[in-house]
């Protein structure tokens, strides 16, 4: 039986299920090192972002706490220190 076409001996061929697995290896490692890299910068990111919004969170809770004290103080009459 004669091949027709490419497709036929692209089927038939054990050197082009060879080539096709290398090239699915080749294109899955580029995908995960680029998957990977994609994560590890958005890990960054968002642990940037979280640390950022700790601190914000605590200077705004030290804050909150401080002004309340402060208010309170004024409104009985005692006197604040400068």
């Amino acid at each position: 039986m004669p091949l027709v076409s490419f497709r036929d001996w692209y089927s038939m061929s054990w050197p082009s299920t060879f080539l096709l697995a290398i090239v699915k290896m080749l294109l899955f490692c580029s995908f995960w090192e680029t998957w990977s890299a994609v994560r590890l910068t958005l890990s960054r990111v968002y642990w940037t972002s979280f640390w950022a919004g700790m601190s914000f969170q605590v200077a705004r809770n030290t804050r909150l706490s401080i002004r309340p004290s402060s208010v309170l103080s004024t409104c009985m009459g005692t006197r604040q220190l400068k």
